[in-house]
């Protein structure tokens, strides 16, 4: 198998993987949108408030839906794009052929995109959960663990159900951080394809001048042989 096949092999590899686990980053968002009312957690803050022998979330100042928005968003944009390339990449390697130059450098540039995309979803999760963390584990409430605000059940005067809350942005991070480490390895394959198609570039090119120069020897030659006789 040529470097090509390895290199066509190792991207279906990596747009497989990538497909599985956009569905850990945006449907467990999406999920968890649901169960908050519509709200994002991410970034909140509020206060905590002890009333007939109960502690409950007094006030949540809820943050802006547009990273949770985001993280459905490059997710569903991930699988969508992972999946055509996997169709794509699997028809050029049943094929036995390779990609064009302009497809590597396409794929390269969308790869980059993505992996900035997927970086950015990543970052905004885990930051923004670790606020709400800070919130739930706050000293006045009665939560000790953020894991334990799944079975504690708390902010019921908002309307939210927070039972799975820690869970579902568990899988969130995990998808996030997971798509971005592939999209990464996408993106080095992509170069080196383009490298590739360079080093071809300037094989044939060279190849090409030499051609020319031994044709115009030969016809040096040819030209000087008739004047000599």
């Amino acid at each position: 198998m040529g470097l090509g096949n390895i290199l066509l092999l190792a991207q279906v590899t990596i747009c497989l993987i990538l497909f599985i686990l956009s569905f850990f980053m945006f449907v467990p968002v999406s999920v968890n949108l649901d169960d908050f009312d519509g709200h994002c957690l991410l970034y909140a803050t509020g206060k905590w408030k002890a009333e007939g022998g109960e502690i409950d979330l007094d006030v949540i100042n809820w943050g802006s839906t547009s990273p949770c928005n985001f993280a459905v968003f490059t997710g569903v944009v991930v699988m969508l794009t992972s999946l055509f390339y996997v169709v794509w990449y699997s028809i050029l390697l049943f094929k036995a052929v390779d990609s064009s130059w302009l497809d590597a450098f396409i794929s390269a540039g969308l790869s980059f995109l993505l992996m900035i995309f997927s970086f950015a979803s990543a970052l905004n999760i885990s930051v923004g959960f670790r606020d709400w963390c800070s919130l739930v584990t706050a000293p006045k409430g009665n939560i000790v663990s953020c894991e334990d605000g799944d079975i504690v059940p708390f902010g019921k005067k908002f309307g939210i159900d927070t039972r799975h809350f820690y869970t579902e942005f568990e899988m969130a991070q995990f998808g996030a951080w997971s798509v971005w480490i592939f999209q990464l390895s996408m993106f080095v394959l992509t170069i080196i394809k383009l490298y590739r198609y360079h080093r071809q570039e300037a094989f044939l090119t060279s190849m090409t001048r030499e051609r020319q120069r031994l044709l115009q020897r030969v016809q040096g030659q040819s030209y000087q042989d008739p004047v000599s006789t």
